[in-house]
């Protein structure tokens, strides 16, 4: 994902599309997100993660995102998001994606998510955790890809 929105839009045109076009056999489900090493020649696969807004339900099914995992041999989780109290739907959704900057600060939106590890372990429960815990948690996945890829160097 490239650091800052290009379009600031976004449409379900391909999702009507296949859910239309193709036969009720061709099944289809979006993957929110792949974290994935951003070091020059590496891309490796790090994360993947199934995102919904959270309103309330017990269940979001992962059952294909499970397997690819397991595939891929990479963590998966689900996280459900709360907005915040000024979250804006319309974009943009807070000062830092007007203005285009990092800021740690910022809720961006979001109050706090449920978030269930899907892979390699299948947690049952939901775990509310706030946003900047999320983002902590990411980002660590990085580091320590970063630094195994050191041991390995060395």
């Amino acid at each position: 994902m490239s650091r800052h929105e290009r379009y600031e839009s976004r449409d379900r045109a391909f999702s009507n599309w296949h859910r239309y076009a193709c036969s009720q056999t061709s099944n289809m489900v979006d993957i929110d997100g792949l974290e994935y090493c951003g070091t020059r020649g590496c891309a490796k696969p790090l994360l993947l993660i199934e995102t919904a807004r959270d309103v309330g339900q017990d269940f979001k099914p992962t059952t294909a995102m499970r397997a690819l995992a397991q595939a891929a041999n990479v963590p998966a989780v689900t996280l459900l998001w709360m907005p915040a109290d000024d979250w804006s739907p319309e974009p943009p959704h807070c000062r830092c994606q007007k203005d285009k900057m990092l800021n740690r600060d910022c809720n961006h939106g979001i109050a706090s998510f449920r978030a269930q590890h899907v892979y390699p372990t299948r947690q049952r429960t939901w775990k509310v955790v706030d946003a900047p815990e999320i983002a902590r948690w990411i980002d660590s996945v990085h580091v320590g890809h970063r630094m195994q890829m050191h041991a390995k160097v060395a």
